[in-house]
């Protein structure tokens, strides 16, 4: 029976081969999401492998666009002729479903193309047209579950999150959202992280401090935007479900074919750089009139003005871009020209087909134009259109598929890594950012997809020089053990723990202490215990960034009044980071009767 699940879609259009020795890069596909993560530098590893498949649920797929040539999932078990072939319960289900209107038709028709902009920021070609994906050479499996209104709802989310774990998926993506949790969905998450698929989710664009759903599950990647200067953007939802950053403003990728528009402007003589609003009307014909100024474009701008025949010229502000364009239309306007109320230009959405053609404009040519208004010279504006593949959009929406495209790579990199394995290298390959370790805002950090890579191929065990002493403490009258540690790594430390056994062979887990995830941490560790222990070992433990984990056991003896200090190596000591240590007390029982006093030291970031 089919399940019927409704939640809020986070979409927002723009607010204002394991080895590759040698990547042939157009640099006009190269969107700035690309160069920010490093993906060129991590395509000298992979493009991605055919074989690790990228469910995208979202509003279906142009599955004809050349961007995607061969790389749709195809359901090699289901012919076309009306009968479950495969007898998964989808009747010719050749590339995916349509969960929004139960049937086999996954046709990417939203007016935002949002599904085939996700799957574009995947996983475009690198073909020398268009833009790239961040994994070009690998699988979507597209699962749609929106309509084509833009305001609309989810519809079987749960159905398609199993849909994707039963037919082979590695990885979901979902670029979307709400604060609902049904219990199929909580259901459906869980039961696809536990069986092997990777998560990904959009934060939300509402610029709360909580994190939506289902990025809010523990089982799944939290994806906050962020901007072109590595800001977090000003719509993106934070929270401490946050786990990853990413591009998320003015991202450039596929949409339906020919369902953007690329403008041109002439004002005079004189051509401008200008962006189409989205959902304006196309104007495959030049409208062409007189410019005439309106102001922010308000009601009362427009009260009592003859447009007919005109174009009008807004300032940027104050109201939506759909209210001022509305406005314009209704005293007769042909044409607007939106100019921005800051340095630049922007992208723009109208929210809702509008019946005249609009662009935008940078600041400097808007006033540019107001001056020459403002002069009484005569200016006369001519706007028209040509169909283009390609859109730019802003969004947690954005931002999530970058995530999915980067977890592809790794997969691609190493077929045999868990979906654990996967999340704790994306997850320590970040460039820490904001906060110093996780917060609420970036996360773990910033996606770095070419040190993804290099932590992915990292087989080597870290190394840690280290001096244990143990001290009487009369004034407290406990013993004091303290571990100075160098630990370091080619790629990365990621922490550094400490625990003590004693005679009986009873062990007691002390402090871990996490550092900046450079190639070499130094800190202290302690543990204070408040009677004679006599012979003990003091196991020391780093680990770096990939999860491999060197152990060392120190023997010791802790007993009153003879102090010990016993020091070693296991490598040569790699020179100190710096910064200054900060202690935290705990309290561990070590057996009955006895208490572990612990002390945390752990590294201010420098």
């Amino acid at each position: 029976m089919k399940r019927f699940f409704a939640i809020l879609m986070v979409l927002l259009l723009s607010l204002s081969l394991n080895s590759v020795s040698a990547v042939e890069v157009n640099e006009d596909e190269l969107t700035w999401g690309l160069v920010a993560i490093g993906a060129p530098g991590a395509w000298e590893y992979t493009l991605g492998l055919q074989d690790i498949i990228v469910a995208v649920i979202d509003s279906g797929l142009d599955y004809t666009h050349p961007e995607f040539a061969g790389r749709v999932w195809n359901n090699t078990d289901e012919v076309l002729n009306g009968i479950d072939d495969d007898g998964n319960g989808y009747v010719d289900d050749i590339r995916g479903w349509n969960f929004f209107d139960d049937n086999n038709d996954v046709m990417d028709r939203l007016p935002s193309s949002h599904g085939t902009h996700v799957s574009g920021t995947i996983a475009a070609a690198l073909d020398g047209v268009g833009v790239a994906g961040v994994a070009p050479n690998v699988t979507i499996m597209p699962l749609k579950v929106f309509g084509t209104d833009d305001e609309g709802g989810a519809v079987g989310l749960g159905d398609a999150i199993r849909y994707a774990v039963d037919n082979g998926a590695n990885i979901i993506s979902m670029s979307l959202g709400g604060p609902g949790v049904s219990s199929d969905m909580t259901i459906a998450v869980r039961d696809a992280w536990d069986a092997g698929l990777l998560l990904v989710a959009a934060n939300g664009n509402e610029g709360a401090r909580t994190v939506s759903f289902p990025a809010g599950f523990d089982e799944v990647v939290a994806v906050s935007a962020v901007n072109p200067d590595l800001s977090i953007a000003d719509f993106s939802n934070t929270g401490s479900g946050t786990e990853i950053a990413a591009p998320g403003v003015d991202v450039n990728s596929s949409v339906r074919q020919g369902s953007n528009l690329r403008p041109f402007l002439w004002v005079n003589d004189t051509e401008y750089d200008a962006n189409w609003m989205a959902f304006a009307a196309s104007a495959s014909d030049p409208v062409s009139g007189e410019l005439e100024y309106i102001g922010l474009g308000r009601s009362s701008d427009v009260a009592g003005k003859n447009l007919t025949g005109k174009i009008a010229l807004i300032q940027r502000g104050e109201i939506t871009f759909k209210s001022k364009v509305g406005n314009a239309t209704s005293v007769g306007a042909i044409g607007a020209i939106i100019f921005n109320n800051q340095p630049g230009n922007f992208f723009g959405t109208l929210q809702q087909p509008a019946s005249i053609p609009a662009v935008s404009i940078s600041q400097s040519d808007g006033q540019g134009l107001l001056n020459l208004l403002n002069q009484n010279q005569t200016l006369n504006g001519t706007i028209w259109s040509e169909p283009i593949d390609y859109a730019f959009l802003s969004g947690t929406s954005m931002a999530t598929p970058h995530v999915s495209g980067v977890a592809a790579l790794i997969w691609s990199l190493n077929t045999s890594l868990s979906n654990d394995e996967v999340r704790t290298i994306l997850d320590r390959s970040t460039t820490d950012m904001g906060a110093a370790g996780r917060d609420s805002r970036y996360g773990f950090g910033f996606l770095n997809a070419s040190r993804a890579m290099e932590v992915t191929l990292d087989n080597e065990l870290p190394d840690i020089s280290y001096d244990v002493k143990t001290d009487w403490n009369e004034e407290f009258e406990r013993f004091d053990l303290t571990v100075e540690f160098t630990a370091t790594d080619a790629i990365g430390v990621y922490s550094v723990g400490v625990s003590l056994t004693n005679s009986s062979g009873t062990t007691v887990p002390g402090p871990t202490a996490v550092g900046n995830r450079g190639t070499a941490y130094s800190g202290s560790l302690k543990m204070s215990f408040s009677a004679s222990l006599g012979n003990v070992t003091v196991n020391l433990h780093v680990e770096d960034l990939r999860g491999n984990v060197r152990s060392v056991d120190v023997p010791t003896v802790a007993t009153v009044p003879l102090p010990s200090t016993v020091s070693g190596t296991t490598n040569s000591t790699s020179e100190e980071t710096g910064g200054n240590p900060v202690s935290l007390p705990m309290a561990v029982p070590l057996t009955a009767g006895l208490t572990l006093a612990v002390l945390v030291i752990r590294k201010r970031r420098s």
